[in-house]
């Protein structure tokens, strides 16, 4: 996955939830920050 890739996929995740639900945004937070962490390291 390229960045670009992912900044796309980031974005259609926020796009889905429902942010003012905190314990959905945490999650999704979560979620980004790992797999971030996996591209990084992959880099």
């Amino acid at each position: 996955m390229t960045m670009d890739q992912f900044s796309e996929w980031v974005q259609s995740v926020f796009d889905s939830c429902n942010i003012h639900n905190e314990l959905e945004t945490r999650e999704l937070i979560i979620e980004v920050m790992r797999k971030f962490h996996s591209l990084y390291k992959s880099i």
